[in-house]
């Protein structure tokens, strides 16, 4: 398999943005991806909140 079909060898881990609903804080969460994210939200770390948006195009930020 080369690099053209998709396979690069392991993946680093990319800094995605998200925004906490709750208080509005912003932070980048390190993940294979942005649906990984959006499958399992991360948990805001400034209020514990799980209403987290995720933002892979920074928008909010």
């Amino acid at each position: 398999m080369s690099w053209r079909d998709g396979w690069d060898g392991p993946r680093e881990p990319l800094d995605i943005p998200c925004v906490c609903e709750g208080c509005g804080r912003s932070w980048k969460e390190e993940a294979e991806s942005a649906s990984c994210l959006e499958e399992e939200p991360p948990e805001c770390p400034e209020c514990g909140s799980e209403d987290v948006t995720v933002d892979p195009e920074g928008r909010f930020s």
